[in-house]
């Protein structure tokens, strides 16, 4: 009938204008692809120059047909000498041929003088290595004559070079190591006598003055502490008490004579 012919020939007209878009977006990405191509046919990728030296830098970009240019140098500790730092613009990006890489190159580690510690306390020896731009090391503690708490030594040692933020190991004096002896028994015994057998061990005398009880003899060592037998170190003190006479009593006023006859 007229209207089935009227229906396929829609259905005709509709499959040719889908096929005509088909062909319009093939045609525009065809186009784009090709504008892409020429627009990045003359560019190539950054090479990265980071960590390498000056001379190997300069060869990757003249291979790459791009120019380079130093912008800076500064200390660096984790690049050597004469090593590429940094790069503008940065490794990858798409560039064309005749533009200029910038790169920053270090100087290496800088040298710092290490400051003499020895006898510092702790806390001064460490701000003495911030200020110098070093850091601290280990710490390691000894018993050993001398002031405590104070540096007996160091590693890297003194006036040396070396690099900056190196860090620096400290030995610590911790005093020396305290020795305990038996305090002996010099009740009983004569002042100058106890006095003298306490120097022959280590120890001193603190003597005290007491007045003597009933029984007790004038010069002799009534008391003790530390008591015998009990720890002491050596070089301190043991007090002792010795026995002095009562002083004699004191005589009442003369009786006033009465007047004369």
């Amino acid at each position: 009938s007229g209207m089935m012919k009227i229906g396929r020939l829609f259905v005709g007209l509709g499959k040719v204008v889908l096929f005509l878009f088909f062909l319009l977006a093939v045609a525009v990405g065809a186009l784009w692809l090709t504008l892409r191509v020429a627009t990045h046919a003359d560019e190539m990728p950054a090479p990265d120059l980071v960590g390498r030296d000056m001379v190997s830098a300069l060869e990757w970009v003249r291979s790459a047909r791009l120019n380079l240019k130093v912008t800076g140098e500064q200390y660096d500790a984790t690049q050597a000498k004469s090593h590429v730092v940094s790069q503008d613009p940065p490794a990858g990006t798409m560039l064309r041929e005749g533009r200029t890489i910038a790169v920053v190159v270090s100087l290496g580690a800088q040298e710092v003088v290490i400051p003499d510690l020895a006898g510092q306390s702790l806390r001064q020896a460490e701000l003495g290595l911030y200020k110098s731009g070093l850091k601290r090391g280990r710490v390691a503690r000894v018993s050993y004559s001398g002031e405590r708490d104070t540096v007996l030594s160091q590693y890297p040692t003194a006036r040396s070079i070396a690099n900056r933020g190196t860090p620096i190991d400290l030995l610590i004096n911790m005093g020396a190591a305290e020795v305990l002896i038996r305090v002996p028994d010099v009740v009983g015994h004569a002042q100058a006598q106890a006095e003298e057998e306490l120097r022959k061990i280590g120890l001193a005398a603190a003597v005290k003055q007491q007045e003597a009880g009933p029984g007790a003899k004038k010069g002799v060592v009534i008391e003790q502490s530390p008591k015998a037998g009990m720890p002491a170190a050596v070089g301190s003190a043991v007090e002792i008490v010795v026995a002095r006479s009562k002083p004699p009593a004191a005589s009442g006023p003369a009786p006033a004579k009465g007047p004369g006859p």
